[in-house]
């Protein structure tokens, strides 16, 4: 429908086609020719935009064909629909295993309803108060956990990491059926599920191996929201799966509990095998073999070549000297990320956007019921609309992205915080509008507009975050470990408004969002903050004059980092 609304329709086509005598072929005529006015102009400009990046030195995002690499294997775009190796490959196990990863993190609260009712407990797995109190649990172990793994990347390399996370992660979501019995036992149980939401780290890292500094943006935007996307499957998929396990082969709601959590835990066990067995953990190949900063992939190749051949010869490595903790690269790069205040404050902003999106996929579906009893509504029906926000993650990351970087081309750092905080400022404001609704539909209409925003919040912030600082796996396991300590807080307001007064809670959610937009005015990043100043027309000011003709594509300026010219062609030169 997408593609056939965007062919270009005469006006005398319509003008014929509108006469016709039958009113309901009049009607799809013109939903037929509102669409094509709507969606002609959004491809025509995303394609214009793509030919501008393209024209500036930025390569352009695409959907088909194998996209061009630079000197060391990364690649110089971002293709879609395209899954050649490696680089496009990668881009699609990082998405998918944050996907399935995502998917059983959340799965219990896919079937949050199943598991308690307010005011009831016969019957009821959990209470209202303990489900709250298990979320915070789901989501604490993740902050370790985040934290943790982006060193852990870094020593042994995303494939790795990514098996090993889906693979152990799966085990304690099998296990749900020997924790029913006890609320203790299931905060244990979610404490160690959350061991999944560090799979987002390795989603991170695999699109940081596999592109450019010129599009990694962009892909870690998609992979990031085509990987959170797997909360708003959960929400559909997981009740379904119930319903089958009920109505399909007549067990009660207690006896599914404890059999439908085998299947994403048997799926994610096997989505964690795959990626060890097939994915890549660099354009080279294993991770001992990727190039390192500054290397060619024939450099690189030639390096490993060498200490193949010594270790083939007995020939062993100097033994590094021991330095002190406090001397090392991790407590360097650890120092160097918490003094910046940047950090802090993106953070904050991270918990106002990521932990926002997440409260509502544990909380709305409850709110739906408690607050719109009248509506009719099945609990299956109420999850399924809370999950349904999920999917737009399909597209709204990535545009607060590509927004973002639509903003950098104009005003530099200053435009990227600008495009950060109005989408922390319409968030809060649609989520406030959210709370006043008088219908279940005009609730989801508002709610859907304003998670349009919240994501888009993710991408603003994912963007900025590379400025801070040049260790990017620190700041961004600390950034993204603050948007779960988000989920946390958020968790603990809403176990203080049960039941009726859940709206307050939604409100007072609503106001954080509206001070981490105001903290976008204590950003610094290169002398810019949010109003355009001289710093801003100093930077912009080499990408006015900058000459047309590029001789090295492959060495491309973004964001104001410059990458070296390959040494093939600086020889050439010489």
């Amino acid at each position: 429908f997408f593609t056939f609304s965007s062919f270009p329709l005469s006006r005398c086509h319509i003008t014929i086609l509108s006469k016709h005598p039958k009113k309901s072929h009049r009607k799809k005529v013109r939903l037929f020719w509102y669409c094509n006015l709507l969606f002609k102009p959004l491809l025509r400009h995303f394609f214009s935009f793509s030919e501008r990046m393209s024209a500036s030195g930025v390569p352009k995002l695409g959907f088909f064909g194998k996209p061009p690499q630079d000197a060391s294997g990364k690649a110089l775009g971002l293709r879609l629909f395209n899954f050649s190796a490696p680089n496009m490959k990668n881009f699609h196990w990082a998405w998918l295993t944050f996907h399935i990863g995502f998917f059983s993190w959340y799965s219990i609260a896919g079937l949050s309803t199943f598991l308690y009712k307010k005011g009831e407990t016969e019957g009821y797995v959990l209470t209202e108060d303990s489900y709250a109190t298990s979320v915070m649990f789901a989501v604490a172990s993740t902050i370790i956990m985040r934290f943790a793994f982006g060193p852990i990347c870094d020593a042994f390399g995303p494939r790795l990491s990514q098996a090993f996370i889906l693979v152990f992660g799966s085990i304690p979501v099998a296990c749900f059926a020997l924790a029913m019995d006890s609320h203790v036992k299931i905060y244990i149980l979610r404490f160690a599920i959350g061991f999944l939401g560090a799979s987002f780290v390795p989603c991170q890292f695999f699109t940081s191996q596999f592109f450019a500094p010129s599009v990694v943006g962009s892909a870690n935007a998609f992979s990031g929201g085509w990987g959170n996307l797997g909360a708003g499957v959960t929400m559909m998929v997981m009740p379904n799966l119930m319903r089958i396990f009920t109505d399909g082969l007549g067990m009660s709601d207690n006896d599914a509990l404890k059999w439908v959590f085998l299947i994403p835990a048997a799926v994610t066990c096997t989505v964690g095998v795959l990626v060890f067995f097939f994915a890549d953990d660099s354009p080279q190949g294993c991770w001992k073999n990727r190039a390192l900063p500054g290397e060619t992939s024939e450099e690189a190749a030639e390096r490993c070549r060498i200490r193949d051949e010594k270790a083939a010869a007995g020939v062993k490595e100097e033994a590094k000297e021991k330095v002190p903790f406090s001397q090392s690269g991790l407590a360097k790069s650890l120092y160097d990320v918490v003094k910046n205040p940047n950090t802090a404050v993106l953070a904050f902003s991270y918990m106002a956007s990521f932990g926002v999106e997440m409260t509502l996929n544990n909380f709305m579906p409850a709110y739906f019921l408690i607050t719109f009893p009248s509506s009719g509504i099945t609990r299956e029906t109420a999850i399924m609309l809370a999950g349904a926000l999920a999917w737009l993650n399909l597209f709204a990351r990535a545009c607060g992205g590509i927004l973002s970087d639509q903003m950098n081309a104009k005003l530099s750092m200053s435009g990227r915080i600008i495009t950060h905080f109005c989408a922390l400022t319409l968030e809060g404001a649609f989520l406030m509008l959210f709370t006043f609704m008088p219908n279940i539909w005009a609730a989801f209409v508002v709610a859907v507009i304003f998670s349009l925003f919240a994501q888009a919040a993710n991408g603003t912030c994912y963007s900025i975050v590379p400025s801070v600082s040049p260790y990017k796996g620190m700041i961004s396991g600390l950034v993204g470990a603050g948007g779960n300590l988000g989920v946390v807080i958020f968790a603990i307001i809403f176990k203080n408004f049960p039941g009726e007064s859940m709206a307050t809670g939604f409100q007072v959610v609503a106001i954080f969002c509206f001070a981490a937009a105001a903290s976008s005015f204590l950003l610094r990043l290169n002398g810019q903050w949010i109003i355009p100043n001289a710093a801003t027309r100093e930077a912009l000011a080499p990408a006015k004059v900058a000459p047309k003709e590029v001789k090295h594509t492959e060495s491309t300026v973004t964001d104001q980092v410059t990458l070296p010219a390959p040494a093939s062609a600086v020889e050439s030169r010489a």
